[in-house]
C-alpha cells in the first residue's frame, strides 16, 4: 500500500512460483522493498501465506527500519506455471481505502535460497490511488535446511536460508557465536536471528541435543547343534525411542529381533532406528558338538561280542572317510 501520492507503503505482496507437487511456498517471509524512484523509502516486509492448491491468501505488514511492524493488508492471488499473482486489499476485499495504495505483482520463488524475487505496482484506482509507481522486492524464508536430528558421534552441522544470519547464544543477544547460513554447535539452546539490511529481525530457537540412537542391552544366543543349522540371535531387551529394524549383514533389515536358522560363527548385529541412527555389537554362536568325531583306538574281531565292531561316529552326516588302515599286533 501506498500512504498519499509519494510514497509507497506495501503490506503484501504475491508469490512468483514454479507449479510442482511438492512446492509449498506458505509460511512466514521477510523481505524488503527497493523503490524505482530513489525518493521514495525502502519499507520492511513480513508476511504470512497459506496456500491450498493453486491459490494464495494471508495477511502481511510492513515497516519502516527500526520500527515495529504495523497494519495489516490481506492477500488474494493465484499460482501459475511460472509466477504466483497477487493483489492486495482490506479486510473486506475493497482497495479504496483513504490515502493508501495496495499493490500487486508477482514474484519469482527459488527453492535453492528460499527467495521470492520480483516486482511490484500500485493499484491505481482512480480515487484514493492515483500513483501506479512500483519496484523491487527481495523475500526470504527462513528455513532449518539441515534438518534438526543427528546421531551421536556425527557431526552437527545447520544450515538455514536466508540472508546476513548470525547465530546468538540467547535471545538477548549478548554473543554472536557465529554469522553466515552454516554453523557447527556443540549440544545446547541457541537462537537463530536473521536480519536484514535494514534492521528488522527474525528469532527461532533451536535446541541441538545428539540422539543416542537405539541401545542393545541383552543380546542371548542359542548354539548351533552339530550341522544342524538352527543357531539363534534374539534381541531381549533395547532401549528404543521408536520402531527399530535389526540387521546381520548391514544391508538387509528386518523388524524382527529374532534371527534363527543361523550355523556357528561370530556376527555382527546392527539396529537401525527410524532417524537411521545405528548401533552395533559382536555375537558368537557356538557348535555344541561334545564330540564332533569319534573313533576307537582298537577293536577285537574274535567273535567274543566284546568289541568286535570297528564303529566310528561323526556329528555331521557330510563327514565321510576318505582313508582307512588297520594294523594288527
Amino acid at each position: 500500500m501506498k500512504q498519499g501520492f509519494t510514497s509507497c507503503l506495501s503490506l503484501l505482496l504475491g508469490l512468483l512460483a514454479i507449479v510442482s507437487k511438492a512446492q509449498n511456498v506458505a509460511g512466514y517471509w521477510l523481505g524488503i522493498t527497493y523503490p524505482t524512484d530513489p525518493n521514495q523509502i525502502v519499507y520492511n516486509y513480513t508476511m504470512t501465506l497459506t496456500q491450498t492448491g493453486s491459490t494464495l491468501g494471508g495477511t502481511a505488514q510492513t515497516s519502516v527500519p527500526d520500527v515495529p511492524f504495523g497494519g495489516v493488508a490481506y492477500l488474494s492471488g493465484q499460482v501459475t506455471p511460472s509466477f504466483v499473482t497477487f493483489s492486495e486489499a482490506d479486510k473486506n476485499g475493497s482497495t479504496e481505502i483513504k490515502d493508501l495504495c495496495f499493490w500487486r505483482g508477482k514474484l519469482m520463488y527459488n527453492p535453492a535460497d528460499e527467495s521470492l524475487i520480483g516486482t511490484y505496482e500500485s493499484i491505481a484506482n482512480g480515487t484514493t490511488c492515483e500513483d501506479s509507481s512500483g519496484g523491487k522486492v527481495e523475500l526470504y524464508r527462513i528455513v532449518l535446511k539441515s534438518g534438526t536430528r543427528f546421531c551421536k558421534g556425527s557431526p552437527v552441522n545447520l544450515v538455514v536460508t536466508g540472508k546476513n544470519i548470525k547465530w546468538y547464544s540467547s535471545r538477548a543477544k549478548t554473543s554472536v557465536l557465529a554469522t553466515g547460513n552454516t554453523y557447527s554447535p556443540k549440544p545446547g539452546t541457541y537462537t537463530l536471528v536473521a536480519k536484514d539490511g535494514t534492521g528488522c529481525t527474525i528469532k527461532q530457537n533451536i535446541s541441538v541435543a545428539p540422539r543416542t540412537g537405539p541401545q542393545l542391552e541383552d543380546v542371548q544366543t542359542t548354539p548351533e547343534e552339530c550341522g544342524k543349522e538352527n543357531g539363534v540371535i534374539s534381541v531381549a531387551g533395547s532401549r528404543v525411542t521408536g520402531p527399530t529394524d535389526y540387521s546381520l549383514d548391514g544391508q538387509t533389515y528386518q523388524r524382527s529381533a529374532d534371527f534363527s536358522g543361523l550355523k556357528a560363527g561370530n556376527y555382527v548385529i546392527t539396529a537401525r532406528d527410524t532417524n537411521n541412527c545405528v548401533v552395533t555389537q559382536s555375537v558368537l554362536i557356538e557348535l555344541d558338538c561334545p564330540r564332533i568325531v569319534y573313533i576307537p583306538t582298537a577293536f577285537s574281531p574274535n567273535a567274543d561280542q566284546i568289541n568286535d565292531v570297528f564303529t566310528t561316529h561323526f556329528a555331521f552326516p557330510s563327514v565321510t572317510v576318505s582313508r582307512f588302515t588297520v594294523y594288527d599286533r
